[in-house]
């Protein structure tokens, strides 16, 4: 769907943020509907769980499983990408950190009278860097708008600082960072990596379609030049600094190296009808959305286990009761046969809870 540029064309962006939204919630919760269908497995999820649970050697006397290492290896993951992330948040603090007073103030009018034009009560700081790639915002409370020694226009110097400014009031550096930290969570799992690229492209959609909004057909072109500008600077100046551009804390304006998605945003903000959000169809979007996440939790796969022991029996609520003896004990009837006696601490848990009581 991120691919489709007439899909987020005709029904901006907010599909895709509620579709990564599901998606997210579905990885990082688990739960499961009452009228879950189960689907029963005999043999391959029985077979698996046999396999991980089985013990392969002994440590101080505790049995280790192939669980037991694999639970291991995946917190190992997780602690060595947040480590990873701090340092590299903590090398591009450091680089940033090499910054030259601004001196262009024609950048601190235009900032000036966006401010005062915004209901927004922010203060930016405006910082001047030699070597990055591209004019990015980073802060989480306070925003910090870096600007590359490129000579801007005032018109591109404009749509720069708006750009920048609605990253932060998006509060897109707070998501970025909760997406980092579920990649480093689930760091073996290639598709969240992936989700994390299309959230980071998503960003930009909606930044740029909620800046466009307010601008009008000239107002666009200027847009897109302040884009090209940006573009030809990283292309003639491969040693820019690159720890910026996937940095958890920072929103860039434009990456060279993803070009494919530099010209979705082109042809979405030459869209005439782009960040019309109000659509009728959008609630319909919404729904098949939401009903795709119902269905996804719909099926359950369970392992199955069969024994041939004829003293075992079955409980179901369809085959079984309980008789209520009026003495904290329950008499348990399968098949209209007296089979047990169970105590009434047992009824909190399964299979007992969900048996009728008579």
């Amino acid at each position: 769907m991120r691919k489709q540029t007439g899909f987020i064309a005709h029904f901006s962006v907010a599909p895709l943020l509620l579709f990564l939204g599901v998606c997210l919630f579905r990885l990082c919760f688990v739960f499961e509907l009452p009228n879950a269908i189960v689907i029963p497995s005999s043999y391959m999820f029985p077979a698996i769980i046999d396999g991980l649970t089985m013990g392969i050697f002994s440590i101080m006397g505790y049995e280790l499983s192939m669980l037991d290492i694999l639970i291991f290896l995946w917190v190992a993951g997780a602690v060595f990408f947040v480590v990873k992330y701090m340092i590299e948040a903590k090398r591009l603090k450091n680089i940033l950190r090499m910054k030259t007073a601004l001196k262009n103030q024609c950048a601190i009018k235009i900032m000036n009278e966006i401010l005062s034009h915004s209901k927004k009560k922010t203060k930016v700081e405006l910082v001047e860097l030699a070597g990055i790639p591209s004019p990015m915002v980073s802060g989480y409370f306070h925003p910090t708008i870096y600007l590359p020694a490129i000579p801007f226009t005032e018109d591109e110097l404009r749509c720069i600082l708006l750009h920048e400014l609605t990253h932060f009031l998006n509060k897109d550096a707070w998501i970025k960072l909760f997406m980092h930290f579920i990649c480093a969570i689930f760091w073996w799992n290639p598709m969240v990596h992936i989700l994390k690229g299309n959230l980071v492209h998503i960003l930009e959609l909606r930044c740029d379609a909620k800046l466009i909004s307010q601008l009008n057909e000239e107002e666009k072109l200027k847009y897109l030049e302040s884009i090209t500008t940006v573009l030809r600077y990283q292309l003639s100046n491969r040693q820019a600094l690159q720890p910026t551009m996937n940095a958890a804390t920072t929103s860039v304006l434009v990456n060279a190296g993803q070009m494919s998605n530099v010209e979705q945003r082109f042809h979405l903000i030459l869209e005439k009808d782009y960040a019309k959000k109000y659509q009728p169809m959008v609630y319909g979007v919404y729904v098949v959305i939401t009903m795709l996440f119902l269905v996804s939790n719909l099926f359950v796969i369970q392992p199955t286990y069969s024994c041939d022991d004829p003293e075992t029996f079955s409980i179901s609520p369809n085959a079984a009761y309980l008789l209520d003896n009026h003495d904290g004990t329950y008499s348990l009837y399968i098949n209209g046969e007296f089979v047990s006696m169970i105590e009434q601490e047992y009824l909190l848990d399964e299979p007992f809870s969900s048996l009728p009581v008579k």
